[in-house]
């Protein structure tokens, strides 16, 4: 079967270059891809393609050059080229288009965007060309003949046109295609000033835009691109209006050129807009939207003079619903939260899921404190009713702090702050409670206080020990090593969870003391391992980003190491990427040093951060952790289980490519531990296995040789 087209599609960014080869290879395309301008000029030079697809911003040579590079090389001069971008300034386009470009496809795309301009323009390129050949070997059959001409072009999805500029004279049209008056209306003939499709087609908004931009490619002899609302019969529409500059004998130019109507797809456009500033998991806007709409309520506020209120819910042990019936049934009970909340804010009002079970509504104009209390109080009352879930009833409560501008804050940051607080002043005092901000609210400030200082005595009486929860080997399942977890036994409040001490610990710095106790303890048992006969398996220690930037973690590892005489090739430091990427230099200087004690490091929850190749091949990284939260999306709902599967194929092969080991982190069903092994998954961890366990039930565990197959 012959391929519907040959592609290059170049871009630096791993995870958008594997989505875009991987899409147009699923629709028949022969494609190849590059992560540099320069490996796409030697490629494309050697072997032209059909069609370029080309990122503008890379490191190196950028799109624009390699375009300039392509256009000025003869065996690659008419290959089309799509810019793949950001950007959306016209000035930029113009530049693109002055280079020889034929489009810009903007990020982020659609699927069914990016589908139909490649297959747009690979139909005009080869339009083109067999139009050429028929000319040359038709010349006198098809001269003169407008109806043939019109046979050719009938069947193809998008209006086709031909304008002759000649200098001093107004440009004409001299062909339109019955598709054109399809999309235009009947009135369009050849012999029209092109100048009437400006003054009664454009949107007469957009008509200063679309002069300036066409005025300037027909001065510098260059291809066309226009995207805007037009008018058709009075009817509003959008259009994609592109056309190609043959220069004529006579000094003049002949534009070929193509109208096609992108409504459904500017439509879907809004769609992913909306997708960009609301949560996908109930609806409503997120902490994007959240923050632009509080910028402007505060905004008009000061202009009028009145009152906003902050309202911030949080579930209370929502957590638990997770943990005991699952993510699935967690996120239905999310789904009716939300939708019971919504029907008590006002039109006008905001009500906006900010990540998690933490929810906000923007309540303006408020009259006062009492008006805000009211409404406070219909949000918790509208959770009273237990939410039915497959007929089970989940009871759900949360807690409401409220803030008021300009009493209590005069930005978003500062209003949700002390809504924050007020937040966790209801939960202290009584669950399913409303609590406003006070200026003297000092009583989360003397909690935080008293398990600071429960910390540094838990610290100097051995409250805290380690449990170590197994790395496994996707292939055979046998265990590989293992992650140490730091956990706390206090003496009065039994085992305190790291979720709620280590962002404290990491907040006053007793991160760093915890983080050499955890260090020190865990290389003396992978010692006493090793003494008891243990098979040489990687212990894995996080470093926490504090303590890697604001400690001595070269001194730390090295101190570990030498006490426990634990030899530096069994231990493994798992870093975050903003950890690194701070200070890319002193990083690399740092990991350098550790490597030479034989230390391999690790890039915990990647994924979640800048996940750029720019810094991945240039630090001695060992291998990558891919967050849970993507492979949590394995088996979640469609759209996320395909972005989920999409991101962590492309981190695998990410990894892959550089020689690193990867490991998935939070499996805990067979369908995630399936998908991890089919896409070459290196290790797994997760409760599908085990949870952390002591020191004696992990020995246990690798005595009776891991976990098999299963």
């Amino acid at each position: 079967m012959t391929s519907p087209g040959k592609i290059m599609a170049v871009d630096d960014t791993p995870a958008s270059l594997k989505y875009m080869t991987d899409l147009l290879r699923a629709e028949g395309y022969d494609v190849r891809s590059a992560i540099s301008g320069e490996l796409a000029l030697r490629a494309a030079l050697a072997d032209p393609p059909e069609l370029v697809l080309l990122d503008v911003r890379m490191p190196g040579i950028d799109g624009f050059e390699v375009c300039r590079r392509l256009k000025a090389d003869a065996a690659t001069r008419e290959v089309p080229i799509i810019f793949v971008t950001a950007l959306a300034d016209i000035d930029d386009k113009v530049e693109g288009f002055a280079l020889g470009a034929v489009d810009f496809v903007t990020k982020p795309f659609q699927r069914e965007e990016l589908l139909a301009r490649v297959s747009t323009h690979l139909a005009l390129t080869r339009l083109c060309t067999r139009l050429e050949s028929m000319v040359d070997e038709r010349t006198r059959e098809l001269r003169g003949s407008k109806e043939q001409y019109d046979r050719l072009v009938r069947n193809i999805p998008v209006g086709v046109y031909q304008i002759r500029c000649v200098p001093g004279e107004e440009p004409v049209f001299t062909y339109i295609s019955p598709k054109f008056r399809d999309l235009l209306g009947d009135r369009w003939e050849a012999g029209v000033a092109s100048a009437v499709l400006t003054r009664e087609a454009i949107h007469p908004e957009e008509r200063e835009a679309y002069q300036r931009l066409l005025e300037a490619c027909v001065a510098m002899q260059t291809d066309f691109l226009w995207e805007g609302r037009a008018l058709r019969d009075g009817e509003p529409l959008w259009l994609r209006i592109q056309s190609h500059s043959e220069a004529l004998p006579d000094g003049g130019q002949m534009r070929h050129g193509i109208v096609e109507d992108i409504t459904q797809r500017k439509q879907a456009e809004e769609r992913l807009l909306h997708m960009s500033t609301h949560d996908l998991l109930t609806g409503q806007p997120n902490r994007t939207l959240f923050h632009e709409r509080l910028e402007y309520e505060l905004t008009e506020a000061r202009r009028f003079g009145h009152q906003v209120a902050v309202h911030l819910l949080d579930l209370n042990n929502f957590k638990l619903i997770n943990d005991t019936l699952g993510h699935p049934v967690g996120d239905r009970v999310l789904r009716e939260v939300a939708r019971r909340l919504s029907l008590h804010i006002r039109e006008g009002d905001l009500l906006a899921r900010l990540g998690g079970d933490e929810f906000a509504v923007i309540q303006s104009p408020v009259g006062g404190p009492a008006e805000a209390h009211i409404l406070a109080e219909r949000l918790l009352a509208s959770l009273d009713p237990p939410v039915l879930v497959d007929d089970r009833p989940i009871h759900t409560m949360a807690s409401v702090g409220i803030t008021l501008f300009p009493s209590d804050g005069d930005t978003p940051d500062s209003l949700l702050r002390n809504a924050e607080m007020a937040m966790y002043q209801a939960k202290g005092e009584t669950r399913g409670h409303c609590s406003f901000f006070q200026r003297d609210m000092d009583l989360r400030m003397r909690q935080r206080k008293q398990l600071e200082e429960d910390m540094r005595q838990g610290l100097e009486s051995d409250q805290f020990y380690l449990v170590y929860q197994p790395k496994v080997a996707a292939a055979d399942g046998g265990i590989c090593g293992m992650e140490a977890l730091l956990r706390w036994r206090h003496p009065e409040r039994g085992v305190v969870g790291p979720a709620e001490f280590i962002p404290l610990a990491e907040q006053c710095g007793l991160i760093v003391p915890l983080g050499e106790w955890v260090l020190a303890a865990a290389c003396r048992q992978m010692r006493q391992w090793l003494e008891a006969g243990f098979p040489p398996l990687r212990l894995a220690v996080n470093m926490s980003p504090i303590q890697f930037q604001r400690g001595d973690p070269l001194a730390a590892v090295g101190k570990a190491l030498a006490t426990s005489g634990l030899a530096g090739e069994y231990l493994e430091i798992e870093i975050t990427e903003s950890a690194l990427i701070s200070n890319l230099v002193e990083a690399r200087a740092l990991l350098d040093q550790l490597n030479a004690l034989g230390v391999s490091i690790a890039i915990d929850d990647f994924g979640t951060g800048y996940s750029s190749l720019g810094y991945l091949g240039n630090l001695p990284i060992d291998s990558l952790k891919i967050d849970q939260m993507f492979i949590r999306e394995l088996q979640g709902e469609a759209a996320n289980r395909e972005t989920g599967g999409a991101v962590v194929r492309a981190i695998i092969s990410l990894a892959q490519s550089l020689g690193m080991r990867v490991v998935a982190e939070g499996v805990e069903t067979r369908p995630q531990l399936d998908f991890l092994r089919a896409e070459g998954c290196d290790e797994i961890q997760g409760y599908y296995f085990s949870p952390p366990v002591s020191a004696e039930v992990f020995a246990a565990l690798v005595a009776q040789g891991g976990f098999g197959k299963g």
